[in-house]
């Protein structure tokens, strides 16, 4: 949908199904593990960092960390910080689309497909190396953030 739109798209992948598709509809791909910030760094994604400045530039001074999440299709993309210095950043492999491909059959899900989807994240941040806990504030971006924000 966004490069039908012009918008550029840059993934970082170790999902080889996934990196085809993304090839076919024109995104530039990267092969690589999307959980190291130096991949995410090497493969141009210092976005997460520009998109953690961004989200964080109005907040003014926040007393303490602030987390920006980022729920893509494919992936969740976690960053934290203080004022604009990145401490730590993670792409998961559990995106809106992901997930549901995953395990919804349904429409509307199931509450046995909901607890699945629910059991996978929990399972992916258990092993996050963001940490998620006492932050002064959460921040969320983009279309996903904007898509509830609306329904709500």
């Amino acid at each position: 949908m966004l490069i039908l739109q012009g918008v550029k798209v840059s993934l970082v992948d170790t999902d080889v199904e996934m990196i085809d598709v993304a090839n076919a509809f024109g995104a530039k791909v990267y092969y690589g593990d999307g959980t190291q910030l130096h991949t995410l760094r090497a493969s141009g994604a210092e976005e997460a960092e520009l998109s953690f400045r961004g989200a964080t530039s109005l907040l003014g001074d926040a007393d303490g960390d602030v987390v920006v999440i980022d729920i893509g299709g494919g992936s969740t993309e976690l960053v934290r910080g203080r004022g604009s210095v990145v401490s730590a950043g993670e792409s998961l492999n559990v995106g809106a689309v992901r997930l549901t491909e995953r395990h919804v059959r349904n429409d509307p899900p199931t509450p046995a497909e909901l607890d699945a989807i629910r059991a996978d994240v929990r399972a992916v941040l258990v092993g996050c190396a963001v940490p998620l806990t006492g932050a002064a504030r959460y921040v969320t971006v983009a279309g996903t953030a904007t898509t509830i924000a609306a329904m709500i």
